[in-house]
């Protein structure tokens, strides 16, 4: 797994904890459980609510939502939404007797109706790989609004780095960490919502700018780990076809997108990156890369 600014994503995940990441307070959490999940997923049913209007209400994303229904932490700054789509005061203290549960039935839920499925990655390196790239694009969407919530209630200019918190200040190259403004952000978030939309209708992937390159990048650190372990539902396939999706082929695609892993060498914040250079912060939104196939 790429390592941005010599910090591992896995770093980031110690739930409850008030380690510092990257000269930054991670959001405090309420440490998930599946105990917590369930009590969710029952409140949500019995108020009718689908999951996308229940994480409406919350003002967070679907996937989000369903990561609270699979156990996962919810931020402190989250818990008000969830209480108020929930129609509680506070979160259910532990305790709740669970039944069966399939911590991976999620994933299993997300097909070619998901508005980043590729059908491309899914033909070409199964359904693990069009699930996280669906996965990891729809964490890396709700990070950018966050950010731009917070950076719209600030003074213009205001980077990421004077945030409060920000998971995105910690996943970007240092060096350039004061041209994080709410504009860069927006066209960040932009440039995702361009890429997801290729990927839903079949066309071309390959990265065509540095901040391609950098949504391919982050997509993958933010769902591999979710994505590793699972195994795809395969009923009514053929054997051929299931044993390929299970197989570590589908991890291939971030590199096939990008052709290779020069981007890596412009992310380590022990490296100076000159304006010269194709990964300057200058040249992050110009297209160089694969450009007979645009």
């Amino acid at each position: 797994m790429l390592i941005l600014n010599n910090f591992n994503y896995n770093d980031r995940h110690i739930h409850g904890s008030d380690t510092m990441i990257g000269g930054h307070m991670p959001p405090r959490t309420k440490e998930g459980s599946l105990a917590l999940a369930y009590s969710i997923k029952q409140r949500r049913h019995e108020l009718g609510l689908s999951a996308e209007e229940a994480a409406r209400k919350a003002g967070v994303g679907t996937k989000t939502w369903f990561r609270y229904e699979s156990g996962n932490s919810i931020r402190n700054d989250k818990i008000k939404g969830v209480c108020k789509a929930l129609s509680w005061t506070s979160l259910p203290q532990p305790g709740v007797e669970l039944p069966d549960c399939d911590d991976y039935a999620w994933l299993n839920s997300i097909d070619a109706s998901h508005k980043a499925w590729s059908p491309i990655l899914a033909e070409e390196f199964g359904r693990k790989a069009a699930v996280s790239f669906a996965v990891g694009s729809d964490i890396l969407l709700d990070y950018l609004n966050d950010d731009l919530e917070e950076l719209g209630k600030m003074p213009a200019g205001t980077h990421i780095g004077e945030l409060d918190s920000s998971w995105l200040a910690d996943m970007l190259p240092l060096q350039f960490l004061t041209r994080y403004d709410f504009e860069f952000v927006y066209r960040f978030n932009t440039v995702l919502a361009e890429y997801r939309t290729r990927a839903r209708f079949g066309t071309k992937m390959n990265a065509h700018s540095p901040a391609e390159e950098l949504l391919v990048r982050l997509i993958r650190d933010l769902s591999f780990d979710a994505i590793g372990e699972w195994t795809p539902a395969t009923e009514g396939e053929a054997p051929d076809n299931a044993e390929w999706q299970n197989s570590e082929g589908w991890k291939e695609w971030p590199e096939d997108l990008c052709g290779d892993d020069d981007l890596s060498a412009f992310l380590y914040d022990t490296r100076w990156t000159s304006k010269d250079e194709a990964y300057h912060f200058d040249r992050w939104f110009e297209p160089q890369f694969y450009l007979d196939q645009r």
